[in-house]
């Protein structure tokens, strides 16, 4: 007696105590009952079950414990889960699934007897996970109404995917779409999310019958504003998977429901969604005029429009970008009347200064937030890290590295990360990568040898931060390849460690050795889309592995969708297939997501294959304006970078 009294007395003191109570308590009852006889396993249960069934949660693990012993009051135990006025979809869920156990009827009885008694869509979603269970895998659910019938689709349709099945998902969809009372809106509904499934496939025929599937798809602009929205969401997200005219297709009607949205609601952001899915279409133009319908509102609208400084800056941005400088100059002034004091606003006003030929200026603009860091304790570390990441970002700038101003910037950046590195280690990275792109790489490797105690891991990431800055003699790559190897000597496995090995030696031109990096990773991680495009891109050059490349950008894009840096991958191996048509149509969409130097330096690639020299020499000379550096090119192409440089 004494024993049990000591045993429950120990019982109580876990239960309640705020270490041990709750679900922590139930697993350490479980482990203990899995691990002594049988009469001992009844007595612990009897005392844990008096105080677990006290707690929120607590009736159900007494009820499925009881099930898991047999114990023989396990029926009633789920008879009052279910019963119980606050029963969840969950509880009825337990109910259904003990029942079926040898009667398969026994748990659609259940699932009937809960229609009555939950929310229609708790009911649908208790449906769907039952449907998907091992315990529902005979019963078919079915649907009186067509509202209840989409719902009971749209729920299904979720555990489907959460359980990554997009296989199953599709069949359910079909089957769906086949009922002849799937109409109207419910039917676009099915169309949408299918062609989305289809999409994400990966190969032309999935796109092709996506595109199928949305021929005829309407954007009706009476509909409530809730399915506007959803349809605008969902198309958007099935553009990401799609290229080209099926692309800009798609985004169109997005375009289309949003608009509608505008109109019932008059809401600047809806207006300013509009402008970034024109951009994405490619539509520069529409995009820019409902920026300006924006801007065009009255004063007193513009001042209490909270994102009034955001509409500004992205129309600034997006005159930086197409190097119209003067008209930028009256939105950078309206930025400076509003003194906007978030870092995107003065960080675009910056870049504007420093592209438009004034660097000084642009140093003044990141210094004077700095300064206002500096006056404000509490957020110092975060501007501060901001700040000197923007520097470093301006001294890089083609029109201002290798001036005077260009050193006067590196050299603040620089200064602003030393000054975090005793706080934030991390900031070594940064330091590292500012002194290496001013040519100053042993500068940057001695700064990080002495940091006492700098993690190897960071040291590793140190290290190919350096390697993408500078050109490196031997000893130093040498001494930063051993960083990186010291990185995974201790953690042999890390994707982001066998990464940095991957792109350290492929820019000093070891493609072999970088390619079993990245396919080391994938070995771990089939799905990792970096790993997937970087290793395509090894791959692109060389006529032996090009067709293995567009396999792995095919696998990225049904990770992903696609992107401009996938684009940008296939397109050089489609160079490299002379498969130029195909090349110029890649090309063009990648340079539409983002006119990087590198995309341009492959159209002057594709003009050379195409036999166009002048062409290739202009599109050489943008990808210069733009900052190309041989660094970055593919090792393959170097002769050709250091060609059209002579020319």
């Amino acid at each position: 007696d004494g024993a049990e009294d000591r045993a429950n007395e120990l019982l109580a003191r876990l239960a309640f105590d705020p270490r041990w109570a709750g679900e922590p308590f139930r697993r350490l009852v479980r482990n203990v009952l899995a691990a002594v006889p049988e009469a001992t396993g009844e007595k612990l249960f009897a005392r844990a079950r008096a105080l677990a069934e006290r707690e929120p949660g607590g009736a159900a693990w007494v009820a499925e414990t009881a099930a898991a012993r047999q114990n023989p009051e396990t029926p009633a135990l789920f008879d009052a889960l279910a019963s119980a006025p606050r029963a969840t979809p969950d509880d009825w869920l337990r109910k259904a699934r003990f029942v079926s156990k040898g009667n398969p009827a026994a748990g659609a009885a259940v699932l009937a007897e809960a229609k009555g008694k939950l929310p229609a869509l708790s009911f649908a979603r208790l449906v769907a996970v039952y449907a998907d269970s091992a315990a529902g895998s005979t019963f078919a659910p079915t649907a009186a109404a067509p509202d209840e019938a989409r719902a009971l689709a749209e729920a299904r349709l979720a555990v489907k995917l959460s359980r990554g099945q997009p296989a199953e998902a599709a069949k359910l969809l079909e089957s769906y779409l086949a009922e002849p009372a799937t109409k109207g809106a419910s039917a676009e509904w099915a169309r949408r999310n299918l062609a989305m499934l289809y999409a994400a496939g990966g190969t032309q025929a999935d796109r092709d019958r996506a595109m199928e599937l949305l021929k005829d798809a309407e954007v009706r602009p009476d509909a409530p504003v809730e399915d506007l929205r959803a349809t605008a969401a969902v198309l958007a997200t099935l553009a990401r998977f799609l290229e080209g005219r099926d692309r800009r297709a798609v985004l169109s009607k997005a375009v289309a429901a949003l608009e509608a949205v505008h109109k019932k609601t008059t809401a600047p952001s809806d207006l300013f969604t509009v402008a970034q899915l024109y951009r994405a279409a490619g539509d520069r133009a529409a995009g820019r005029k409902a920026l300006q319908q924006l801007l065009n509102r009255k004063p007193e609208e513009l001042a209490a429009d909270p994102q009034y400084a955001l509409y500004l800056t992205t129309a600034l941005e997006e005159l930086v970008e197409d190097g119209n400088f003067q008209s930028a100059a009256a939105f950078a002034g309206k930025l400076a009347q509003m003194r906007a004091t978030d870092f995107r606003s003065l960080a675009t006003i910056a870049r504007y200064e420093a592209k438009a030929g004034r660097p000084e200026r642009a140093l003044a603009v990141a210094e004077d937030y700095a300064r206002l860091a500096d006056a404000n304790g509490g957020d110092y570390l975060a501007r501060a890290a901001q700040v000197a990441e923007l520097l470093d970002e301006l001294s890089r700038l083609p029109n201002v590295r290798g001036t005077t101003a260009a050193r006067a910037i590196s050299s603040a950046a620089a200064e602003r990360f030393a000054a975090l590195v005793p706080n934030r280690p991390d900031a070594i990275v940064g330091l590292a990568g500012v002194l290496a792109a001013d040519g100053r790489a042993a500068e940057a490797i001695a700064r990080a040898e002495r940091l006492p105690k700098l993690p190897a891991r960071l040291k590793a990431t140190t290290a190919v931060t350096i390697g993408r800055g500078a050109d490196l003699t031997a000893p130093e790559a040498a001494q930063l390849l051993k960083w990186i190897d010291d990185g995974l000597a201790e953690e042999p496995n890390a994707p982001d460690l066998l990464m940095h090995r991957g792109e350290f030696l492929a820019r000093r031109g070891d493609l072999p050795a970088a390619c079993a990096a990245f396919e080391k990773v994938l070995a771990r991680d089939e799905r990792n889309v970096v790993a997937l495009n970087n290793l395509a891109w090894l791959m692109s050059a060389n006529p032996a592995t090009a067709e293995k490349a567009l396999e792995l950008v095919a696998r990225a894009t049904r990770e992903s969708g696609m992107t401009g840096e996938l684009l940008d991958t296939r397109a050089r191996v489609q160079i490299t297939l002379k498969q130029f048509d195909k090349a110029e149509r890649d090309l063009a969409d990648a340079i539409s997501y983002d006119p990087t130097p590198l995309r341009w330096f492959h159209v002057a690639l594709l003009r050379l294959g195409q036999e166009k020299p002048a062409e290739a020499a202009k599109a050489f000379t943008e990808a210069q304006r733009r900052g190309l550096e041989a660094r970055t090119v593919h090792p393959t192409d170097a002769p050709t970078f250091t060609k059209l440089s002579a020319k």
